[in-house]
């Protein structure tokens, strides 16, 4: 019973107009949203989450930080290499 209540809060909130706006971390969970139950699409806000460009800049130094892995991990620098987190 729970689960079905919490599913009919949902459905509320996002087909009923009582929610001005909605909040949503990028464009895919919006369109998402929208598909499913049909709410506007203006009413979405996309707000992606900050990056610090000044510590966070992969591609300046991917090569290196693989190299660093690979050595870590033991791992074969002439195969690809997967990192999940």
């Amino acid at each position: 019973m729970k689960h079905l209540f919490e599913l009919h809060l949902e459905r509320r909130l996002y087909t009923g107009r009582e929610t001005k706006r909605f909040v949503t971390s990028s464009a895919r969970t919006a369109a998402l949203l929208q598909g499913i139950y049909g709410t506007d699409g203006e009413r979405f806000h996309i707000l992606p989450p900050p990056v610090e460009t000044q510590l966070f800049k992969p591609a300046d130094n991917r090569a290196n930080v693989r190299a660093l892995l690979c050595r870590k991990l033991q791992a074969d620098t002439t195969r690809p290499v997967l990192l999940l987190l």
